[in-house]
């Protein structure tokens, strides 16, 4: 993602948040029951996932290593209109369905 001059700093390599921080956390307690010497049945069924979704956190060496540069460097049909949507935001516009027909009007291609 280019940097913005509206931004405050460039962003991060990977997003911070609630979905980095469940990441962590279930890393975390998939590992901690693999050292303990559990199958990844077992696993599964004390965790409420799925044997495969346990099998990827296991063989993860760092949950970070799991998001496989998804985030980096990585453009989106948005970004040429995200310094509108801040100054909108900012505003005090928070109607999506304006934010939305405004977008449309300005060349956006969305649904």
């Amino acid at each position: 993602m280019p940097y913005c001059a509206t931004w405050s700093k460039p962003p991060e390599p990977y997003p911070q948040g609630k979905f980095l921080d469940r990441l962590r956390d279930t890393h975390a307690a998939v590992r901690a029951e693999v050292e303990q010497g559990l199958n990844l049945r077992e696993i599964a069924r004390r965790l409420g996932f799925g044997r495969n979704t346990v099998r990827k956190y296991a063989r993860a060496a760092s949950p970070e290593a799991m998001l496989h540069g998804q985030w980096q460097n990585r453009t989106s049909k948005r970004d040429a209109f995200k310094p509108y949507l801040n100054q909108r935001i900012a505003e005090g516009c928070t109607n999506v369905s304006r934010l939305h027909r405004e977008l449309q009007e300005r060349g956006a291609r969305c649904s």
